[in-house]
């Protein structure tokens, strides 16, 4: 039966307009956070003159502060995503996959509202912006959105086009976070803040009513035993009273606490600490990088920081489709990720010593293969653990993405608000040595983990057949 558009243009729209928002809406929102650092202690027209003046004492007291007030914020979004990442997942199985999709980009539309008022009375108290993340993290944020849209195309598709219809998805979700950091800095410098917020809000309404009107909602079709979050249909209605069901956490717990031979158990927990790693130093950049470029010697504008985002995400992900799929037929996945650790620390390194514009773009060029880490690293997970823990892994791996967001603001911005006086790159040597820990990680894993790890359920043809063919009913 021929498969209709609705079949073929699914989740794409929805992770690109959210990626898109979200990443045209944070760096703006911390040049808001640094305006009212200021104002905080000087008057308009003393803020006005200040990022243009070479008192470098007071721009580093005003980065101290702005560091701080952002690092609430992240607090604010993130402890209550990683509650709700827990539980979404299993959730989602009873009431389908379309309200997890629709919950973080409703709680997104209502921060960018939250900031357009604080960015339109600029003088309201700074703590008033932490309304909209904690709307936006109890509605999910991020790691629910990705939860969600992978968990709906492992509904609607088979095993053949999966991944290619994932790798779709991944790809545009680079776009979205591309195009976003790319306007970013042009619509701040040219239309204003309250712009910026106003176009953000309506990017997540978008997605809102795509997900309403244009996603199907089908009812997940999974095999009794297959899914370790597999939910028994007599419970079906009490679904939202299972939401915070302790047995979920369980679950997930045990994806690191499980006994599992040849010494598996321990790789599982190797590849997630070099997942947080990863994690860990993709958010650092995005913390302390506008202070980075704006502070002496560099006094970046807001738009050329936007180029720089832009090329730092686009050649790595252009590299990826491009060597990833040569490399992955010779060469094992801890090479993949050694090869990725090694770009990482090279980009990062160029990067705590630059004092010139072309330096930190030869430091985004320098991470061209940084992302193999992160691809080969999600291959391995899902490698090392059987097909019925796929769910809970899925949802360990949103919990490490709402923790690095976290820990990364606790740990970058209080090291740059601490060492800027004396070294203000010291934030990117740290992520030199954690880059140095997932190469050294993944070396030993290679020499240890010799057999391949591909659990035996996931080669059994019958269970796949059966999943394939009940998934073949649903499209058709």
């Amino acid at each position: 039966m021929e498969r209709s558009l609705r079949d073929i243009i699914t989740v794409e729209p929805v992770i690109a307009l959210y990626m898109m928002a979200l990443n045209l809406q944070t760096p703006v929102l911390q040049q808001v956070v640094w305006v009212k650092s200021c104002l905080s202690m000087f008057n308009q027209t003393f803020c006005d003159g200040l990022q243009k003046s070479d008192n470098v004492e007071l721009q580093d007291a005003v980065q101290s502060q702005a560091s701080i007030w952002i690092l609430a914020n992240v607090i604010a979004l993130t402890i209550p995503s990683i509650i709700v990442t827990v539980f979404v997942g299993p959730w989602s199985d009873r009431v389908g996959r379309k309200v997890a999709m629709i919950l973080p980009a409703l709680g997104g539309c209502l921060m960018s509202v939250n900031i357009v008022f604080q960015s339109w009375w600029i003088d309201l108290p700074w703590y008033l912006l932490l309304i909209g993340p904690f709307i936006s993290g109890f509605c999910g944020g991020f790691a629910t959105v990705l939860l969600s849209v992978f968990s709906y195309l492992a509904d609607v598709t088979t095993k053949e086009e999966r991944t290619k219809r994932m790798g779709i998805v991944d790809a545009t979700n680079t776009l979205g976070c591309t195009v976003g950091l790319l306007i970013s800095g042009v619509m701040a410098d040219n239309v204003g803040y309250v712009p910026v917020f106003v176009t953000c809000a309506a990017l997540q309404f978008i997605a809102i009513l795509y997900v309403i009107f244009w996603l199907k909602n089908p009812d997940p079709v999974r095999p009794r035993g297959t899914s370790l979050l597999n939910v028994d249909p007599s419970e079906e209605r009490g679904a939202c009273l299972q939401f915070f069901s302790l047995k979920n956490i369980k679950k997930v717990a045990q994806i690191c606490t499980k006994k599992r031979p040849n010494n598996r158990r321990v790789h599982v927990n190797l590849t997630y600490l070099c997942l947080f790693l990863s994690a860990l130093i993709q958010a650092g950049v995005a913390e302390v990088g506008l202070l980075f470029v704006k502070a002496e010697p560099l006094k970046w504008s807001e738009s050329l920081y936007g180029y720089w985002q832009a090329a730092q995400n686009v050649i790595p992900s252009v590299t990826l489709l491009v060597v990833m799929p040569f490399l992955a037929k010779r060469l094992p996945d801890t090479a993949l990720v050694i090869i990725g650790g090694i770009s990482y620390a090279a980009k990062f390194e160029i990067m705590a010593f630059s004092s010139t514009t072309w330096l930190m773009f030869c430091a985004a060029a320098a991470g061209a293969f940084q992302y193999l880490a992160l691809g080969a690293l999600h291959g391995m997970i899902s490698k090392q653990v059987d097909s019925s823990e796929q769910g809970a892994t899925f949802s360990l791996m949103g919990v490490l993405e709402c923790g690095s967001a976290l820990f990364s603001s606790l740990i970058f911005n209080s090291m740059y608000a601490a060492t800027i006086r004396y070294f203000h790159g010291a934030c990117f040597l740290l992520m030199v040595l954690m880059s140095f820990f997932i190469i050294v990680i993944n070396v030993w894993q290679e020499w240890d983990q010799k057999p391949q790890w591909v659990s035996p359920s996931l080669q059994d043809p019958d269970d796949d057949d059966i999943f394939d063919s009940k998934k073949k009913a649903l499209i058709t």
